[in-house]
């Protein structure tokens, strides 16, 4: 995988919680999708209740990726010229997603090249 998830803080802040990533080689995170889901006894379930797919949007090897749960406006910045560029991201939920005991973050490897779509009549 080309970017690894590094932690999830404040969890369960309606306004703070977010997720973050770190890209160990260039890539598009188009080709990446994250879903949560709550663990039963320490084994991952089927009941996946927040699905973000991640914007066409290229990185570079040692940046950061935020993800904040919250509504808001894509932005890349850097601090300085010796710190990473961050690309903040939002996923536009209006509740924090990890603010239970137990839930899970799973980020996935999908190229978009690979999905299929099908809308039901």
């Amino acid at each position: 995988m080309s970017i690894k998830i590094l932690r999830i803080l404040p969890k369960g802040d309606e306004d703070g919680e977010r997720i973050t990533f770190a890209v160990v080689e260039d890539c598009n995170l188009g080709d990446y999708v994250l879903a949560d889901d709550t663990f039963n006894n320490a084994v991952p379930t089927n009941l996946l209740r927040n699905v973000y797919f991640f914007p066409e949007l290229d990185v570079k090897k040692g940046e950061r990726v935020s993800l904040r749960t919250s509504k808001g406006v894509y932005r890349a910045y850097q601090k300085s010229p010796t710190t990473p560029v961050w690309h903040q991201l939002y996923w536009g939920l209006a509740k924090p997603v990890w603010n239970d005991s137990g839930d899970s973050a799973h980020l996935l490897y999908a190229p978009r090249k690979n999905r299929t779509h099908f809308q039901a009549p």
